[in-house]
């Protein structure tokens, strides 16, 4: 837990960055394919590998780009909400219809299924990084 302290800056930036950016990496190597519940995706153990491998470059070299060469400051803690992509979406939608706007072309719901996956990938194999 956080205690006193003299204040509290909360930026999501690099963390958001490697989630998403291995996301849309998942999209191109895949082809933007979704795993639907109650269907028999076709396997392929050659892009399953060549995905978590290039993923885990990029999640290593997106953060030793922005703390180490562009110095930005790794956080001493991160919290994480463990939000259905489905809610999330729909929260989306909430507001942007109350800013009368559009959503973004990236916070459409196939990526946000695509960020949470993606989410979940990250948090295994850094575990302890935010």
């Amino acid at each position: 837990m956080i205690k006193y302290k003299d204040f509290v800056i909360f930026d999501r930036y690099v963390a958001s960055n490697i989630i998403c950016q291995c996301g849309l990496l998942e999209k191109e190597i895949v082809g933007g394919y979704i795993h639907i519940p109650g269907s028999v995706p076709e396997f392929d153990e050659n892009k399953a590998n060549m995905l978590r491998h290039a993923k885990f470059d990029l999640a290593n070299w997106i953060y030793t780009t922005e703390h180490h060469d562009l110095g930005i400051p790794v956080p001493d803690v991160t919290v994480y909400l463990d939000l259905n992509p489905d809610t999330a979406f729909e929260l989306l939608k909430a507001r942007a219809e109350e800013d009368s706007r559009t959503i973004d072309v990236r916070e459409n719901l196939e990526n946000q299924i695509l960020f949470y996956k993606s989410f979940q990938f990250v948090d295994r194999i850094y575990p302890d990084l935010y």
